[in-house]
């Protein structure tokens, strides 16, 4: 979103995805080769996506990966998302949820270590599983 809005004056701009990725994978290219703790904080449902992450990784020499997944029902997204400053269209948030949970793209374990997390209580998530993450 911070790239969006650096480029086009809006974080919702989907005027250029290509030149937002090529950006993207530029300056965490720079940050990898600086030798930074990285985390990326994008949405990320597509497998694919991931894999570019980590492929630019791998080739800097980072071994460890871990990815945290929350584990929350579309319904609960939808609801989040009305409360937020800048919302996503409802069709936006149904198709990401889609990807993630129908299309095959739901974070594996083959990815790195995984924490998956699902809303317990107001503010609070329960651990559903945890691969090489102590909690």
């Amino acid at each position: 979103d911070r790239i969006r809005f650096e480029l086009f004056g809006d974080e919702a701009a989907r005027l250029d995805e290509g030149l937002v990725e090529r950006l993207f994978a530029e300056r965490l290219l720079l940050a990898l080769r600086a030798g930074q703790n990285i985390v990326v904080d994008t949405t990320n449902v597509l497998a694919a996506q991931r894999q570019v992450v980590w492929r630019l990784a791998r080739e800097q020499g980072y071994n460890s990966r871990y990815v945290i997944h929350f584990a929350l029902p579309l319904k609960l997204c939808l609801k989040r998302n009305a409360l937020r400053s800048r919302v996503v269209k409802p069709a936006v948030i149904r198709m990401l949820h889609d990807h993630l949970h129908h299309q095959g793209n739901y974070p594996r374990a083959s990815e790195g270590e995984m924490l998956r997390l699902r809303p317990h209580r107001l503010g609070q998530y329960r651990v559903l599983s945890s691969t090489g993450i102590s909690c």
